[in-house]
């Protein structure tokens, strides 16, 4: 009984500290873009699209998309900001600074670590590709593709278990 008690006490800890190094929700924003504005708010910024487009999505909700240019994407969903992509060189930035077309893997992998702590809310894989999530106020990553080690893309999405 006392082995449970040690273990589950250790497991308590480790997940309040993983909790801890989430990067703050002003983190997950592109383009002046965040997560939940209204289709308004991006109009504000952005003015009318290029191109609208519409899907149904696997609940059963429709999906609207808008695209500026050929390389910066907006998805609403439930009436509000649900993704914001891009992956040209267009000056699209994230609040770090982040553009496509420049920064390295290592760039960016720095970046959060010496911000936020070697953070536990990552992921990388073998293609290089990372994401960091936020946890507060709704679950929500920013991700990085990245090609000959240079941002090729830049996601910001919600996440839905």
């Amino acid at each position: 009984m006392k082995k449970i008690s040690i273990v589950m006490t250790l497991l308590l800890v480790c997940f309040s500290f993983a909790t801890c190094y989430a990067i703050p929700f002003s983190e997950i924003s592109l383009g002046g873009i965040k997560l939940g504005m209204s289709r308004q708010d991006v109009k504000d910024i952005y003015g009318e699209p290029n191109e609208i487009s519409h899907r149904i999505a696997v609940t059963g909700n429709e999906v609207e998309d808008w695209q500026y240019g050929d390389d910066f994407d907006i998805t609403f969903y439930n009436d509000v900001v649900d993704a914001v992509s891009t992956h040209g060189k267009n000056g699209i930035k994230s609040p770090s600074g982040f553009t496509c077309g420049s920064f390295s893997f290592w760039d960016v992998r720095s970046y959060y670590e010496d911000k936020y702590g070697e953070y536990p809310h990552a992921s990388y894989d073998i293609s290089g590709n990372m994401f960091y999530e936020c946890d507060n106020p709704i679950i929500s990553r920013i991700e990085f593709k990245f090609n000959n080690d240079k941002i090729r893309r830049i996601t910001i999405y919600k996440v839905y278990y």
